[in-house]
């Protein structure tokens, strides 16, 4: 869960080199490696990107082999991942399982590498012309919760500012980084408790068509939602060894938003691009973007969709995420959903 929201992630980005901020729609950042990288990839190439560049905690040949090997995808391999899916693994789980039932090869399950993977399969399967560059992980692992000299991860950064341990995040972490979480209210997956359980009261029904909900998951919500009364605790207690904590927390956040698998399956990818802030002397790179991308681009509330494009029902989802966001923060609703791209 962010513990910002997102103008303010945009900003402290700008400030620290960033040229330009695009938003990738809510129903792709709650999905699975795959449809994230798929929908990132493309939004990038509509942008005209010559390059993309991603870290990964393998060697970057690792890499490079298991993207090709898997874009191949032999039929074996199909069949034993959809068996895999089926019975509740995670998807790195399961295609890692499955490709080596089918050819013998291990597949990385590492996260930064999983989505390395998943980026390079998306350049080939939308036939870009982007560039990979491959930056090699050093110091703390994914997740991790130690740090290791300069470089700590940015889940342990977040965990030492929800504590208030501003020496850790000052040692870590841009100045500019620092003041804006100073000044925020920070979110929590708990802060999202309420909704959640109200979700989870439609029934095992309702759950069981939410994007990353199967193989029983619903009912472990459920049974967890009648014991415990927070995010945190409910996630932990629906965890089992067939469901990786990021599979869970994915499923829960889509329940909250009400992400459903026919609304997934309906927008294979993001077909508009929506700019939240840019730095004024780069703003040659917004007008390029503006000129070429061969869809849509919103840069403000004025430039919204009508109801008849087949942009209205997804810009419409990603405004409701956002209120949502803001309701539980407290913050003021309309003013951030339709917040003009800003300029540093």
């Amino acid at each position: 869960c962010a513990v910002t929201d997102k103008y303010v992630r945009a900003r402290t980005a700008l400030e620290n080199g960033a040229d330009i901020i695009i938003e990738l729609p809510v129903i792709f950042s709650c999905a699975s490696a795959e449809n994230f990288a798929r929908a990132a990839v493309t939004l990038l190439d509509f942008a005209g990107c010559e390059f993309i560049s991603f870290g990964t905690d393998e060697p970057k040949e690792v890499v490079f082999s298991a993207a090709q090997s898997v874009a191949d995808e032999p039929p074996a391999f199909k069949r034993e991942l959809i068996k895999n899916i089926k019975q509740g693994l995670s998807f790195a789980e399961s295609r890692s399982n499955a490709f080596f039932a089918a050819t013998g090869v291990c597949l990385p399950k590492s996260p930064n590498a999983v989505l390395g993977v998943e980026y390079l399969k998306a350049l080939r399967k939308i036939n870009s012309n982007m560039k990979p560059l491959l930056i090699p992980r050093i110091g703390a692992a994914h997740d991790s919760t130690c740090h290791y000299g300069e470089f700590a991860s940015a889940s342990e950064i977040r965990r030492a500012a929800l504590r208030g341990d501003w020496d850790f995040v000052q040692s870590f972490a841009p100045l500019s980084t620092v003041i804006a979480l100073k000044q925020t209210r920070l979110i929590t997956l708990n802060d999202f408790s309420l909704l959640l359980s109200r979700e989870l009261l439609r029934g095992e029904t309702y759950l069981s068509g939410i994007s990353g909900i199967s193989g029983g998951l619903e009912y472990r919500f459920i049974k967890a939602d009648k014991t415990y009364c927070s995010f945190s605790e409910i996630l932990r207690t629906a965890k089992t060894k067939y469901y990786s904590e990021g599979r869970i927390r994915r499923a829960a956040m889509n329940t909250v938003l009400g992400i459903t698998k026919e609304f997934v399956a309906k927008y294979p990818y993001p077909n508009y691009i929506r700019i939240i802030g840019f730095r004024k002397n780069r703003q040659s790179v917004l007008k390029q973007i503006i000129n070429n991308a061969p869809v849509p681009v919103i840069t403000g509330a004025r430039h919204s969709f009508a109801e008849n494009s087949p942009q209205y029902e997804l810009f419409k989802f990603g405004v409701f995420a956002s209120e949502l966001y803001y309701v539980v923060s407290g913050s003021p609703k309309s003013e951030f959903s339709f917040h003009p791209p800003f300029g540093v």
